[in-house]
């Protein structure tokens, strides 16, 4: 039977049943989260120490509540809405600070009987007036009874589906979190993460991301812009040189000989001075502009040392036309 390529490990859930083994192993990820509340009165106690390790790791971070049939929809909102309240992220009169989110974590309790698509909706209508609309991300399967048919009637909401299994089939994981539209894949919940280790299982649950931006907009995280590709290295052949100017925190390539062409012609002008490149700082094209900058000013004066400083400044080589 085909199996999917290893997924990643993107995010993680913890509860009382993890512990700290080494703190500083603990590795950093875009999504963590940890138990917050159950039904309308438990508060998980480890919470507190999970989240001030997660502060300092996840851009997204947040607490699951696991929502119980024997209690009213609203309490267990509050309840859940105390743990953020402690955290001091979610005030009495506002919505849930950015980068936090809430994780419903809809299951079957045992002795309880199960959830109905009524209850699911209510708790989400508490959950919009008190942390704010669209800050919930359910967490799911198609094996928890009613599921189906609420995502049938909500197929948008950001959903963390559940299924372990990695083999390439319809009803593997990875096809089934296709199929439900879901932003986070929970893929396992034995898979040892550095720093951790559980009280009663070997591992603990871990998922991939399949939807980063719905999970940024449920957190209320502005995306980061798409870091640009490193470009292909230039040809070594003689060429007019170039002009290297620092312009908006970044670097500016002006194009001078007309001729030259860099990463799929991105550099490429018919004219001296007509094309200009802009390159965020800190993106991977910034070392090898300053790699290029070093070598042309030691072609052209080898006594030179280069210097770039950021913020902002106009750098050109000696013996070229300046920037504009």
């Amino acid at each position: 039977m085909p199996n999917v390529p290893r997924p990643r490990v993107d995010a993680i859930d913890v509860a009382h049943y993890q512990y700290v083994v080494d703190e500083a192993l603990i590795p950093h990820l875009p999504v963590m989260t940890c138990k917050g509340s159950e039904g309308a009165r438990y508060k998980d106690p480890t919470r507190p120490n999970w989240l001030r390790i997660f502060r300092t790791r996840a851009e997204v971070l947040g607490m699951y509540h696991w929502i119980r049939s024997d209690s009213p929809m609203d309490a267990q909102v509050q309840n859940l809405a105390g743990c953020y309240r402690q955290e001091s992220v979610l005030p009495r009169d506002g919505e849930l600070a950015p980068g936090w989110v809430v994780q419903l974590d809809w299951e079957r309790t045992i002795g309880l009987r199960d959830l109905t698509v009524a209850e699911i909706e209510e708790w989400h209508h508490y959950a919009n007036i008190t942390f704010g609309p669209g800050r919930v991300i359910t967490y799911a399967s198609d094996w928890v009874p009613n599921f189906t048919t609420w995502r049938a009637r909500h197929p948008d909401l950001p959903v963390w589906y559940a299924n372990y299994s990695l083999s390439d089939l319809p009803s593997g994981g990875q096809q089934e979190s296709a199929k439900y539209k879901a932003c986070l894949w929970q893929w396992s919940s034995q898979v040892m993460v550095p720093g951790i280790d559980t009280v009663s299982r070997p591992g603990i649950d871990v998922s991939e991301i399949e939807n980063l931006e719905q999970i940024l907009e449920a957190a209320h995280v502005a995306a980061k812009p798409p870091v640009p590709p490193t470009p292909h290295p230039p040809s070594e052949e003689p060429l007019t040189p170039y002009v290297f100017q620092l312009a908006d925190g970044g670097i500016g390539i002006r194009h001078e000989s007309g001729s030259r062409s860099v990463n799929a012609g991105e550099l490429e002008g018919p004219l001296a001075g007509e094309t200009v490149h802009q390159i965020p700082k800190g993106s991977n094209w910034e070392g090898w502009v300053l790699k290029e900058l070093a070598k042309y000013q030691r072609d052209l004066d080898p006594a030179a040392v280069p210097t770039v400083v950021f913020p902002p400044q106009q750098v050109h080589l000696t013996g070229t036309v300046g920037p504009t």
